[in-house]
């Protein structure tokens, strides 16, 4: 019998799977992310059990896990900050893209801003990332006119896209 992917919001003891899964996501897509594996790698464990236990009770943000067999294989966050809403860090291993769980993270990540009354809700996409592109596209992301530097790598760009529940 095939196990379910189990999707949900983070424990504030999850500190070791948060910092899993942000590992496997950065060495899979490195050009995806604002941050950089050397400088993830070096934090400490204490850094990850913080975030973990921040996320799981905040009301101002949150991190969602997507779990096979307890195993972490997909991620979002999402924050409000400055009176926007924002979903961040999505990443879905290799094995288990196309099988929806992209979607379903999205789709429990906005749920949970829609219940703090946050119906506009936008992402940061590397330019570069032709797959994000569409995934966020098919989503009902729009892109904006607003473009910054890509924070891990200054020399590449990412643009601001929104979605509108």
């Amino acid at each position: 019998m095939k196990k379910e992917i189990e999707i949900r919001r983070i424990n504030s003891d999850e500190g070791n799977l948060l910092r899993k899964v942000r590992l496997a996501a950065l060495e899979n897509a490195p050009y995806a992310f604002g941050a950089k594996l050397s400088d993830e790698l070096n934090k400490p464990l204490s850094s990850f059990n913080e975030a973990a236990q921040r996320n799981s009770t905040s009301e101002l943000s949150a991190t969602f896990l997507a779990l096979h067999c307890n195993e972490p294989i997909g991620q979002i966050g999402a924050f409000v900050t400055g009176g926007k809403a924002f979903i961040c860090a999505m990443w879905v291993a290799s094995d288990y893209r196309r099988q929806k769980v992209g979607k379903n993270l999205f789709i429990i990540a906005s749920g949970w801003l829609h219940d703090i009354n946050e119906n506009m809700i936008f992402a940061w996409v590397a330019d570069t990332n032709e797959a994000a592109k569409m995934f966020y596209r098919e989503l009902g992301f729009e892109p904006t006119e607003v473009k910054q530097s890509l924070p891990s790598n200054p020399t590449e760009s990412e643009t601001l896209y929104a979605y509108n529940r």
